[in-house]
């Protein structure tokens, strides 16, 4: 019975290190996928929040300072407004932001209007596209593109090429853009739109990574649970213990042979059984006898034999499992071999 109890518990130690880990997770390590998945989203968008207040600042303190780009401006009056106003609404948006509980899809359909509008009036009172300003149009297009991926990507890049395409024309009969470009705003919207698909495939690979981890994650989590039940039905006595000398695991059949009734998990070896700790403390200063099976005798009780083997293949694994085996069954075993013995 010994043997064969052993055996069993030799082909389970694969498992034991994914016990462990399972352990210090949750039961059901995806219960709030859903809260995480808004939590990121959240952060994204006031990640690009920030983004709009920082090019804002820029562009009102390019006011005050005589830069080459900046002399091209052909209403600077409307530019220092512009800027103020961009500047208030992205503190607004900053501020909206903060408040998780709204809902974040209308919040990006709004800043990406509202960022694609004034870039596009930056960029007539700065001379048209030719100017460089229409560039700014980019990040915030691929940033809601990535927050709000497939068809709704491409609807930011064409808010982004009508926008530009209407500040050229509107510059073009007013007389404020004197060198109109027409081909240069074509070939920025194909930039957009290419940003747009950029952001759909690196979505779509994201929300398959996330889909295959979170698959992985409830396969390794079932896969405890199984083995959890698995080992609770030996009959041998099995112990997990860290690096730490933590019980990360233990079933009914050690809890009995060890006179517990009380969950003990996350307790020291030490606080449960000294004569274990010791005999595991030996067996980590010499591992080249870990064959060895120890006898662990008890007063008014049957004696233990105790075998002490490492978790995991690697080299840097420092858990260890633990097997308990009552030697009166033992002996009650080898007195029935030998009767039988005997009657032959």
């Amino acid at each position: 019975m010994f043997a064969k109890a052993w055996y069993y518990n030799k082909h389970q130690i694969r498992f034991y290190s994914l016990i462990m880990t399972s352990k210090n997770s949750s039961t059901h390590p995806f219960r709030r996928k859903s809260d995480q998945k808004a939590f990121l989203q959240h952060r994204s968008l006031q990640l690009l929040n920030a983004y709009r207040l920082i090019i804002a600042l820029l562009l009102f303190s390019s006011n005050f300072f005589n830069i080459s780009l900046i002399q091209r401006i052909t209403k600077e009056e409307y530019f220092l407004e512009l800027s103020i106003f961009y500047i208030t609404y992205s503190l607004i948006t900053l501020f909206i932001g903060s408040k998780p509980n709204l809902e974040q899809r209308f919040q990006v359909h709004i800043n990406v209007l509202v960022d694609v509008i004034i870039i596009a009036l930056f960029t007539l009172t700065a001379g048209g596209i030719e100017s460089g300003w229409g560039t700014l149009i980019i990040a915030p297009i691929a940033g809601a593109s990535l927050l709000l991926p497939g068809k709704t990507a491409l609807l930011f890049a064409s808010y982004g090429t009508v926008a530009l395409l209407s500040q050229e024309v509107i510059g073009d009969f007013s007389g404020i853009i004197e060198n109109t470009s027409y081909s240069q705003t074509g070939l920025l919207g194909i930039a957009l739109f290419a940003t747009a698909f950029l952001a759909i495939t690196l979505a779509n690979r994201a929300s398959e990574s996330a889909k295959l981890a979170e698959k992985r994650g409830i396969d390794l989590a079932n896969l405890a649970q199984l083995n959890h039940h698995l080992i609770n039905r030996i009959d041998s006595g099995i112990m997990v213990i860290d690096e730490d000398s933590s019980i990360k695991l233990i079933n009914r059949a050690a809890l009995n042979l060890l006179g517990k009734e009380i969950n003990i998990l996350n307790t020291t070896l030490k606080d449960v059984s000294n004569d274990l700790y010791q005999i595991l403390k030996a067996w980590r200063l010499d591992r080249q006898n870990s064959s060895e099976t120890h006898t662990l005798n008890r007063v008014n009780l049957s004696s233990l034999h105790v075998r002490v083997t490492k978790v995991g293949a690697r080299e840097e694994d420092k858990g260890s499992v633990i097997y308990l085996n009552d030697t009166s069954d033992f002996d009650r075993q080898v007195q029935e071999n030998k009767l039988a013995s005997l009657g032959r």
